[in-house]
């Protein structure tokens, strides 16, 4: 469960929210367990989060600016 504060602005709330969806993303598919880490080792939470901070800004404008690409991933 991602939890958002309401008082804060729209684009801030989007940030955080694809921000938080991205670390349970990177849990859930267990990229915590490989992404540059040696065999047996994780990725430490400060590798984690900045993968996470470069990847958001850059997640949000493709979306934004690429609104057919988002109807194909997203149609049924």
């Amino acid at each position: 469960q991602i939890l958002l504060h309401p008082n804060q602005s729209p684009s801030v709330l989007r940030d955080t929210a694809l921000h938080e969806t991205l670390h349970a993303l990177f849990d859930d598919s267990g990229l915590s367990d490989y992404v540059n880490a040696p065999a047996g080792a994780t990725v430490s939470k400060e590798q984690e989060e900045l993968v996470i901070r470069h990847l958001t800004p850059a997640l949000l404008r493709l979306l934004r600016d690429n609104p057919k690409l988002v109807a194909f991933l997203c149609a049924p």
